[in-house]
């Protein structure tokens, strides 16, 4: 709703019945729209139509240009054609279906025989301070943990503590001997 509002410089207002659109400034009513159920239905008439493919593109969450322009066809967007110079880069990579690693010829018998580890930064700072994360995940089991940090130099003493822990509270003497 903020969107709709913000972009189109319209107001609107809900009652029991259904909603109605105004014009900010004038408050002369653009569209109403009755409900005749539990939810609002709400089809975009012709006097949005300012809002451009990019902007379509962004809001709908970086959907296929062929969607984009299955929606326009069906009157559900108005707006230009959609091309593929709407889409961005990062939905380019983000939709590869193919990895660009090999399948792993290795091969674990136990659980901690292999660890794999990815260290990565949000882009947020979280509540806690918190904006590095390290993943460790068990090759065997697939069980992944995750640990939480502010600084990146925490790294090799999450580890540390992992295998500590993994030594004290999964593996017998024996194994440990073994390793």
């Amino acid at each position: 709703m903020r969107r709709l509002t913000t972009d189109n410089n319209v107001s609107v207002s809900f009652d029991p019945f259904g909603f109605t659109v105004s014009d900010f400034q004038t408050g002369i009513t653009l569209l109403r729209c009755d409900s005749r159920g539990d939810l609002y239905p709400f089809t975009i008439p012709p006097s949005f139509a300012g809002l451009t493919s990019s902007l379509w593109y962004s809001r709908l969450g970086h959907l296929g240009v062929s969607i984009l322009n299955s929606l326009r066809k069906n009157k559900f967007t108005c707006c230009e054609h959609f091309n593929s110079s709407v889409v961005c880069d990062s939905c380019v990579l983000g939709k590869q279906v193919k990895l660009p690693f090999l399948n792993s010829q290795t091969t674990t018998l136990m659980p901690f025989d292999i660890l794999h580890s990815d260290l990565w930064t949000s882009p947020i700072l979280s509540s806690a301070g918190h904006r590095y994360y390290v993943l460790f995940l068990d090759d065997f089991t697939n069980f992944l943990w995750t640990f939480p940090f502010s600084r990146k130099s925490h790294v090799f003493e999450t580890f540390k503590s992992l295998t500590q822990l993994i030594h004290t509270q999964f593996l017998t003497k024996s194994q440990i001997l073994s390793m």
